[in-house]
């Protein structure tokens, strides 16, 4: 449909110098148009688009089109409520940085952006199928964990991040699906938390991230048995 958009400008005579917005409307595999950053451009692409139309006198029927593409375009994006594939949030962002990048600061926002992604991801599937074991425990423990780390921040004078959790949060089509998903951001984190546990802390900190692991280890346990006790 971005294409089709993209011919369109071409064919009534906007310049050929812009660039085809279903190519570079973000890196291919990371944005969607159901990501709300993706959409906020499109949004401007077309808005400048329409002005240069107006500035070039075409007729009505070509500004029509227009519009009529760009809002099938933000539908597609606002229809169903996915998980952006956001690589720079949580552990995800922790994998892309090199030791030397991973400063105090780093490692604090990192580990409360991961929690906040569990603790969304998790209400999700609660939402969906209900107040089931093991989210319904494990939940509450993410909650508790977020409590732990706030403190850090103030203690070392860090800004806290938003929380994107319930924003990033994938819908499971299955409750076993919802198993895997947390068995799959278990691991991750902790791996993260392992390889934080590797560098100079401060014994605070380090005694808060080793909690956090061995917190998640437990959750892992639970998603692998599917809905035992813990």
């Amino acid at each position: 449909m971005l294409s089709f958009l993209w011919k369109l400008r071409r064919h009534n005579g906007v310049s050929a110098h812009l660039a085809n917005p279903s190519l570079n409307l973000a890196p291919v595999g990371r944005w969607t148009l159901r990501d709300k950053t993706a959409q906020r451009r499109v949004a401007v692409r077309l808005t400048n688009d329409l002005k240069q139309i107006l500035k070039g006198g075409f007729k009505m029927k070509t500004i029509t089109s227009l519009l009529t593409v760009g809002m099938f375009i933000l539908c597609i994006g606002l229809a169903s409520p996915v998980r952006a594939t956001d690589d720079t949030y949580g552990a995800a962002g922790a994998s892309k940085l090199t030791d030397e990048l991973l400063t105090l600061e780093k490692m604090l926002v990192i580990a409360i952006q991961d929690e906040y992604l569990a603790r969304g991801e998790y209400q999700k599937v609660i939402e969906k199928f209900g107040n089931r074991k093991p989210f319904s425990n494990i939940i509450k423990a993410e909650k508790r964990h977020i409590s732990w780390l706030k403190p850090l921040f103030t203690k070392y004078g860090v800004a806290l991040p938003p929380d994107r959790g319930l924003e990033l949060a994938k819908v499971p089509a299955t409750f076993t699906e919802a198993l895997q998903i947390g068995v799959g951001a278990e691991v991750v984190n902790i791996s993260m938390y392992e390889r934080f546990l590797k560098k100079d802390l401060p014994e605070d900190i380090r005694d808060i991230f080793g909690r956090l692991r061995a917190a998640s280890k437990n959750h892992l346990d639970a998603f692998k048995k599917g809905g035992g006790s813990r």
